[in-house]
């Protein structure tokens, strides 16, 4: 005979297991989502600073 209360009891801490691995996921995509935004504004002030020294040395010349 089934005993339903363990039954239920262990698909809720699967699901509660569930959800903290998604959350983890989660937490790491915003992480990870973060450092890229991080990463190109870097790369667009490197770029734009790459062009005002060439705009600056043709008007040095």
């Amino acid at each position: 005979m089934v005993n339903w209360e363990d039954r239920h009891r262990t698909v809720r801490m699967n699901l509660r297991a569930h959800n903290d691995i998604l959350l983890q996921q989660v937490n790491i995509l915003k992480s990870m989502r973060k450092v890229l935004r991080q990463s190109d504004t870097l790369e667009v002030t490197s770029a734009v600073s790459r062009s005002l020294r060439a705009i600056n040395s043709d008007f040095g010349r």
